[in-house]
């Protein structure tokens, strides 16, 4: 027992001395005068110069703290004379006792105005590269096995990190750093709080970042966790025309388990102005292969209104209630090369789609898509025709997108609206890559009919191409001239084949180059507006100077078939062999469309080849067999059908005058018989 007591005072002597010892030391010694000697070492072991400016405060008991005032590293050789750091102020300790137990406790540790300017030249060398070039230490034991020191507090102020990147031009400037925490103890929660302000120089838009959270860090068993994670995100306004965009994440609980290499969070929100998307995320193998699985959903949202906030143009549309409604959901899948939506499930207006869409390589920026909609009217989206302006400017194509764009893919599509084209059942095959363009096949249902196709439009080169080739089978063109043209002028069902090929970068010049041939067949339709019958009894009565038809105007011509094939030249179609049967009339002839204006420009021959028995035309019979030249004008929407009255009165003058030159040759021929003895015929 007596040892045990004189162990414990020559103890507390030893100790005695030693904090005496070191009172004496901080009484005595003045850090101040060896702040050449600090910044010589310093010197000789980086090749930087080292300022210290200010005065090197140091304490020994209860804490054994230094206190730094302004001061600055410089860069290494060839990087400027600029600062690679500096700070205004550094102030750190350890508590005593427990660092002569081995344990190391950290009071409250401040930096402020820290300044880090980092620089990569054109090389590809860094300003920080020589100092993380060291040889390598001998194992020792790391600080996920110590556990985090006990620290009483982090308080970083004023500070800024500036990165330039000289090869690539690029510069981020990180300002008005501030990080306050509360104690950090190895499994212990703490609170922290996070503020900077991020740019790309001077003149670019400004983004305030803040941060706040509940967190614990567990270095040990590699696992950290926050509760009410809340990240504020402020894009500032680039002029004072702009809105601020303000972004909030949040989620109640976010964990790390780096030994598992898991990550879950169970959930999570983020908002925009007018909008709110919540959801679900967790990982597997989040160090090694990153894969993550989750849940996404936007509350129902009006895209017009969401526009509004971000301060975006908002479009005006043929339907004003356009772009009222989004609401959608889906199944997250992502890895670090690929992100994909699953289920979902996605309803913008009227439309619902559902199916499968995402990214499959980042590197290639592989889209892929398998989607189905209900019903789809694109016009309603269509700028209102009193708003186009009549000088409007040609489309241009998307040529550098497309050339970029890499999507393969299939779209199904209930009711599609697209054009004025009413069409259902539509399937589409895409597939883009390095400015190819395919849709092949393309089909639908139309108009009582089928359609069936294929498209390509190459971008590879300085002018774009496109190829097309359209089938339509047993389809009611009243209802399709109806919808495209606007026009009720021509009824029918029938069929149409088209090949066609096309040059430009703009719509305009699309069209004006556009070659191909077409043929088509309508068979028991009709052109309405004009009774061609009617027009050429009138014809005749004018042509005899009789009175013209009692009976009115039925206001249709009725047709057995319609038919021909044509060619396309520089968006003319050209037509030489249409041929028209009606009851009475065979109609043949030749002219021109000019698919730009939709001018028609046909002479056509009408010719008689049946009399009605009795009623009306019968007065027609004269005219048997005759040719009687129709003129075709006008537009698809507005087309005028009339006799040639002026050709035909020539004809029928044309062959006055030859009936009479043959009688006249007749009556010679037989005078001349008759003075030579010969005989009559």
């Amino acid at each position: 027992m007596r040892a045990l007591k004189i162990a414990g005072w020559v103890l507390l002597g030893i100790v005695s001395v030693l904090v005496l010892a070191m009172l004496l030391v901080a009484w005595l010694v003045d850090p101040n005068d060896y702040k050449d000697d600090i910044a010589q070492a310093v010197k000789e072991k980086t090749g930087r110069d080292l300022k210290l400016e200010g005065d090197l405060d140091l304490s020994v008991f209860p804490w054994l703290a230094l206190e730094l005032g302004p001061a600055e590293l410089g860069n290494p050789q060839g990087f400027g004379p600029g600062p690679f750091v500096s700070v205004n102020k550094v102030d750190v300790g350890v508590r005593l006792f427990p660092l002569l137990r081995g344990q190391l406790q950290v009071r409250r540790l401040t930096l402020d105005g820290l300044q880090l300017n980092l620089v990569k030249d054109a090389q590809g060398r860094s300003n920080w590269q020589d100092l993380t070039e060291e040889a390598p230490q001998p194992a020792t034991e790391s600080a996920s096995d110590t556990g985090l020191p006990d620290i009483a507090g982090l308080m970083i102020k004023e500070s800024a990190l500036d990165y330039r990147d000289l090869g690539t031009g690029s510069h981020l400037r990180l300002r008005d750093l501030g990080v306050e925490t509360g104690r950090l103890r190895d499994g212990e929660p703490f609170e922290v709080d996070l503020g900077f302000e991020l740019d790309q120089g001077e003149g670019s838009v400004a983004t305030l970042f803040k941060l706040s959270s509940e967190a614990t860090l567990d270095t040990r068993g590699k696992r950290y966790a926050f509760k009410e994670f809340a990240l504020d995100v402020l894009r500032r306004a680039a002029d004072k025309d702009d809105k601020e965009l303000p972004i909030a994440i949040r989620l109640p609980t976010l964990e790390a388990d780096l030994a598992q290499q898991t990550l879950t969070a169970p959930q999570f929100t983020l908002k925009l102005p007018a909008a709110e998307l919540n959801g679900t995320l967790s990982g597997t193998q989040i160090l090694d292969a990153p894969a993550f699985t989750g849940t996404v959903a936007l509350v129902p949202v009006s895209p017009r209104e969401l526009m509004r906030e971000l301060d975006m143009e908002v479009p005006e549309t043929t339907d004003p209630k356009a772009l009222d409604s989004l609401v959608f959901e889906a199944r997250l899948n992502a890895t670090k090369k690929s992100v994909l939506l699953e289920d979902l499930k996605l309803t913008l207006d009227d439309s619902k789609m559902t199916g499968r869409a995402g990214i499959e390589d980042f590197d290639s920026m592989a889209i892929r898509f398998d989607l189905t909609v209900d019903q789809l009217d694109l016009d309603r989206y269509q700028e209102p025709e009193d708003k186009k302006k009549p000088d409007e400017k040609p489309i241009e194509l998307p040529v550098k997108e497309l050339e970029s764009l890499n999507a393969r893919g299939t779209l199904a599509v209930g009711s599609l609206t697209l054009a004025g084209i009413k069409m259902s059942a539509v399937k589409l095959t895409v597939d883009a890559k390095d400015g190819l363009v395919r849709v092949n096949p393309s089909q639908a249902k139309l108009y009582g009919g089928a359609h069936r196709g294929n498209f390509t439009l190459d971008t590879r080169g300085k002018v774009a191409r496109m190829s097309l080739e359209e089938q339509l089978s047993g389809v009611d063109f009243a209802g399709l001239f109806g919808d495209l043209f606007d026009s009720k002028r021509l009824s029918g069902r029938g069929s149409a084949n088209a090949v066609l090929a096309a040059r430009g970068n703009t719509t305009d010049a699309m069209t004006r180059s556009l070659d191909g041939r077409v043929d088509f067949q309508v068979a028991d339709g009709a052109v309405e507006g004009t009774d061609l019958w009617y027009e050429l009894r009138r014809a005749r009565a004018l042509w005899k100077r009789e009175s013209p038809p009692t009976e009115a105007s039925t206001g249709r011509t009725a047709f057995r078939t319609l038919q021909g094939t044509a060619a396309i030249n520089k968006g003319v179609l050209e037509n030489r062999d249409l041929l028209v049967d009606m009851d009475y009339l065979k109609v043949n002839g030749a002219g021109t469309l000019n698919l730009d204006s939709q001018a028609l420009d046909y002479k056509l021959q009408a010719q008689l080849y049946r009399i009605p028995p009795e009623g009306a035309g019968a007065e027609m019979q004269d005219m048997k067999a005759a040719e009687i030249p129709v003129r075709l004008s006008g537009t698809l929407a507005d087309m005028k059908v009339r006799p040639d009255y002026e050709a035909y009165a020539k004809s029928q003058a044309k062959q006055q005058v030859e009936d009479k030159k043959q009688e006249l040759s007749d009556k010679l021929k037989d005078k001349l018989n008759q003075w030579l003895g010969g005989k009559k015929d």
